[in-house]
């Protein structure tokens, strides 16, 4: 029984130690309230930060090798925008440009960091459960057959505890790639309609290689006719 709580200890760190992902929700500052807002058209109002916060952007940011931008939009004007992706860039202190990551690029980064945590918590209930029934049954192996009552329980315990592990383990996987791939793509600004009169906010996620963004170059098409600003990025 030594061996099992053993291997309990193990995972309950394990999982301390693992990267998550959560859905989270925050406020965002209207642009007119923001000191690097940029106008687009006849009045759309743009404003661009920098999140740097795990708990804002729903995941271990700096492992996942993701810096998530997030643009808010006030479209006051009667114009219908779509941010042009291909020439969004990150701007660093050395000048250079860092192109946006696409979604799929974004998605497969974000989970190829998380996922081994979250298959990790998703087996440790399930392995827990599994321990307690597999050593209920070890131990009533151990009465009807007269063997070591100790050792058969013992036994049932790891056993279950595996079985648990690997099951929960698997499902939680499955689940948490849709739920990273649904999360970002609801999250995700690029492509979106800017609608007239429509306040509008999501991230752009540039690739983590860039150590010290300092500006946006945003593109936005509006009315089939492209414009592009330099804006400079809140923390």
């Amino acid at each position: 029984m030594k061996k099992i709580n053993f291997l309990f200890f193990m995972i309950f760190l394990i999982i301390l130690g693992c990267s998550r992902y959560h859905d989270t929700v925050a406020p965002v500052k209207l642009p007119s309230q923001s000191n690097n807002m940029v106008v687009f058209g006849k009045g759309m109002k743009v404003t661009a930060q920098v999140i740097t916060d795990n708990e804002v952007a729903g995941f271990d940011i700096q492992g996942a090798k993701v810096i998530p931008v997030r643009v808010t939009i006030n479209n006051e004007s009667k114009d219908t925008g779509i941010i042009a992706g291909s020439q969004c860039f990150l701007i660093d202190n050395d000048d250079n440009a860092w192109p946006l990551l696409s979604y799929e690029k974004a998605v497969n980064r974000i989970k190829e960091h998380v996922l081994i945590g979250e298959s990790v918590a998703g087996a440790a209930k399930p392995s827990i459960l599994g321990g307690l029934l597999g050593a209920v049954g070890g131990l009533a192996i151990g009465i009807l057959t007269n063997e070591d009552i100790a050792e058969s329980t013992g036994k049932g315990a790891a056993v279950g505890a595996a079985a648990g592990a690997v099951i929960g383990g698997v499902t939680k996987y499955s689940d948490t790639e849709n739920k990273v791939a649904t999360d970002i793509s609801s999250k995700h600004i690029r492509d979106k309609q800017i609608l007239p009169n429509m306040l509008t906010y999501g991230f752009l996620y540039f690739p983590g290689e860039c150590k010290s963004p300092k500006e946006l170059i945003l593109a936005i098409e509006i009315d089939g006719k492209l414009q592009i600003r330099k804006m400079k990025l809140n923390y």
